[in-house]
């Protein structure tokens, strides 16, 4: 049977989440290809800092209770410890794109984005010293994540109440979708503080061992 000028052809939804992860397999590749470091900087930093980052991605797609994942601490590591501003968000927002196109997206990843950007932004009050010299502190580390779990909490659940059909759109309503929510808060913040001392630590400790600097560049 042939087509006639007004039929429409479908496209398999798993054969489109298999361009767009192939798209971003690609994407993964050109990066590591691209990859232009300081003459100083060893490769196997370079490895550490994307294999952590890839870690915190890979939390999301293991079986863990409600949002005890390490999203936020990859969001605060990427923002501190690359230099620049491209590759602090494109590197960890690629890796989410990744894990989202293979666990799936839901209606409410607006709102998880603009959370997990504001992460990377905060990472910004890590950057004492300067690039060459960079120092961390851990009372900072641990401040900004429990800043980036209250802020994850509030933007989300804001977005639930606001955009969903769960509760009125009343000031009881918005009451009753954060309360409901402190639930899955203390996993959220369980969650964000074990990451970031799992990831922070095992970076920081390497880098002194190994006498790496603590902020870097791989996109030259």
């Amino acid at each position: 049977m042939k087509s006639g000028p007004f039929s429409t052809r479908t496209t398999s939804p798993i054969l489109i989440r298999a361009k767009f992860i192939r798209a971003i397999l690609n994407s993964w590749v050109n990066l590591l290809s691209g990859i232009k470091p300081d003459k100083k900087l060893e490769m196997s930093q370079v490895g550490m800092v994307l294999g952590l980052v890839v870690f915190g991605g890979l939390t999301r797609m293991i079986p863990h209770p409600a949002n005890l994942t390490a999203l936020l601490p990859m969001a605060l590591f990427s923002g501190f410890v690359f230099k620049g501003k491209a590759e602090r968000f494109f590197v960890p927002l690629l890796t989410m794109l990744m894990t989202d196109f293979l666990i799936g997206f839901h209606w409410s990843a607006p709102a998880v984005y603009f959370s997990f950007a504001i992460s990377i932004w905060l990472a910004r009050f890590l950057n004492s010293g300067t690039a060459a010299r960079a120092q961390l502190s851990f009372r900072a580390v641990t401040f900004l994540t429990l800043l980036g779990s209250i802020q994850f909490f509030l933007i989300t659940n804001f977005s639930v109440w606001s955009l969903g059909f769960m509760y009125p759109k009343t000031l009881n309503g918005l009451f009753n979708c954060y309360a409901l929510g402190l639930q899955f808060f203390s996993n959220q913040l369980f969650g964000d503080l074990m990451y970031s001392g799992i990831i922070f630590g095992v970076y920081y400790f390497s880098a002194k061992k190994y006498s790496w600097p603590l902020r870097i560049s791989v996109l030259g």
